[in-house]
């Protein structure tokens, strides 16, 4: 059946394409016709999208997935994880919160005050000759003003201490989370995918902490000083209510584009931050094999599709934040415009058009931050899906019974054992082997037959997809994942070393206090502990991953 047989081809299916980059992908015909194919894709960058039949064939492996319910189907509705609740978060922290607020709200009534001063001062005082009232209102706004500094300086150092509160909770969160999940996400994720999170996480920490309550706060003062300006004049005020849907309507517009270029911009830094952590690790084998120029091709392209998304987003924010200037600027002179005329026909005084006109921007502005946030909003919107996909992976499970320490009195017995990484072929297929205990037990075959996995599956690396593991009689399924590594040492083939001393690497696992005597025993049993004591600091050497000790 060909694609252009489009009464035979059951809708919607499966497609799976080839893309420019080279990524295997799989997108989801909605509709065919004579001259298009509407497709959906996952892509966040991409969505709904409609490409000609030449296009679409430039892609297409000729593979298509035909999908039918069956008699037994049920319709579910999986709901979304989410492991950061923001809800809960405000919750929790509700006091600060307040507080901010209330501060940033007793602000802006003296910043209301000193604008109602100006109208009093122009229409009764000067026209007065009333020095004594002007010097006591005067040394009235003065304090106001000591007190708007006091307010102001507690207003951001209550911002700070939410801004930490937020940062352990979601930045140690996710750290925590990380070290929780299963190593098989570590295989599949590469470093700078899980790195760029903490740039996402500091996207959620200032939604929060800042935007959150600058929207709240700019709601109140819109609100606030909307009533004093009605009351001022109501006319000029009709002149001020027309921005609200100009304002309205660059939100609608934008959102979406938003929304799509800040998808393109995270994604394409991931890649940046992720090409150079690997070259940077495998730098002795990129000198080793003169694949310098390679590499950095790789990466210069890669930075600059970076740099291209970056200069798309940019320049949207530029045409965005100059037309809420010019909206502003052309707000202001009208009421400028109209004000005059009204004080000409004696509808208003000159000290109300100065008030209005200076309260003016305590209403346009909010307005002006408001549309402000889309970008914001929009950015942490995108970085809270990204950051509760690594969220979202469960973490190891509590296995059902529990034990401190496994003491092996026979050995271990594989049982039927049959594994596969996703959908490949099977590593091992139906493998039984017993390891009797107090015996030296070697597994020998060809690279890639599974001895590495075997012993992985051992640990709860990875989980079983058939057969069982047995220690004497106790499954390893009813045996929790750290009291099965606490009994059963695993060495991986390239060893890790952390920052720190060299007795504080050899003692890495140990249980409970390790003597001196202790640490010397093992790098004696590994034939260490001469080259160790010659150092110049012996066990108390810096040593670290990049500047370790001889691998030999």
């Amino acid at each position: 059946m060909l694609l252009n047989d489009r009464e035979e081809l059951p809708l919607p299916c499966i497609a799976y394409v080839n893309k420019s980059n080279g990524i295997l992908h799989y997108l989801i015909i909605k509709k065919v016709t004579s001259k298009y194919v509407e497709i959906v894709d996952p892509d966040p960058t991409v969505r709904k999208k409609k490409m000609s039949l030449e296009s679409f064939f430039n892609i297409w492996t000729g593979l298509i997935i035909f999908i039918g319910p069956s008699k037994e189907y049920i319709p579910l509705r999986i709901k979304e994880k989410h492991r950061i609740p923001l809800s809960k978060l405000v919750y929790q922290n509700r006091w600060l919160f307040l507080f901010i607020l209330v501060t940033a709200v007793v602000n802006m009534i003296i910043s209301i005050v000193g604008s109602l001063y100006l109208q009093e001062i122009i229409d009764d005082y000067i026209p007065k000759k009333s020095i004594n009232i002007i010097n006591l209102v005067a040394m009235s706004m003065l304090v106001l003003y000591i007190f708007y500094g006091i307010f102001g300086f507690l207003n951001n150092y209550l911002c700070i201490r939410l801004t930490q509160k937020l940062s352990k909770k979601i930045l140690l969160g996710y750290v925590q989370h990380l070290y929780k999940i299963p190593f098989s996400t570590f295989e599949s994720k590469r470093t700078g995918e899980l790195t760029s999170r903490f740039i996402d996480a500091s996207n959620i920490i200032y939604i929060v902490a800042n935007t959150m309550v600058s929207a709240i706060l700019n709601l109140i003062t819109i609100i606030g000083v909307g009533i004093v300006l009605i009351r001022i004049d109501i006319k000029l005020f009709y002149c001020v209510s027309i921005s609200i849907p100009v304002y309205s309507i660059l939100i609608f517009i934008f959102s979406r584009v938003f929304d799509n270029l800040n998808n393109e911009r995270m994604e394409s830094s991931s890649k940046v931050n992720t090409s150079i952590i690997e070259d940077l690790s495998g730098m002795q084998t990129i000198k080793a094999l003169d694949i310098v120029d390679k590499r950095y091709n790789i990466f210069n392209e890669k930075f600059n599709i970076f740099l291209k998304s970056n200069k798309h987003y940019d320049l949207l924010i530029s045409v965005h934040n100059n037309i809420r200037k010019v909206t502003h600027l052309l707000i202001e002179l009208s009421i400028i415009y109209y004000g005059t005329i009204l004080v000409i026909v004696g509808d208003i005084t000159l000290g109300e058009l100065m008030a209005f006109v200076s309260l003016l921007a305590y209403f346009t502005d909010p307005l002006e931050e408001i549309v402000g946030l889309q970008d914001e909003i929009q950015t942490a919107k995108v970085a809270y899906k990204r950051l509760n996909q690594i969220l979202s992976i469960d973490e190891v499970e509590k296995a059902v019974d529990i034990s401190n320490k496994i003491t092996i009195r026979k050995g271990i017995y594989f049982k039927n054992v049959t594994f596969e990484y996703k959908y490949g072929r099977k590593i091992l297929n139906n493998i039984s082997i017993k390891i009797p205990i107090n015996k030296i037990t070697t597994i020998v075959g060809m690279s890639g037959s599974g001895k590495t996995t075997l012993a992985l599956i051992l640990i709860k690396f990875y989980k079983l997809l058939h057969g069982n593991i047995y220690l004497d009689n106790i499954s390893i399924k009813n045996i929790e994942s750290s009291s099965l590594r606490r009994s059963i040492i695993y060495l991986p083939q390239k060893p890790y070393i952390f920052t720190g001393t060299i007795a504080e690497n050899i003692e890495l696992g140990c249980e409970g206090y390790v003597s001196k005597e202790q640490i010397e025993e093992a790098a004696k049993i590994a034939a260490i502990h001469q080259d160790i004591v010659n150092l110049p600091n012996g066990y108390n050497t810096q040593i670290s991953e990049e500047y370790g000790l001889s691998g030999g």
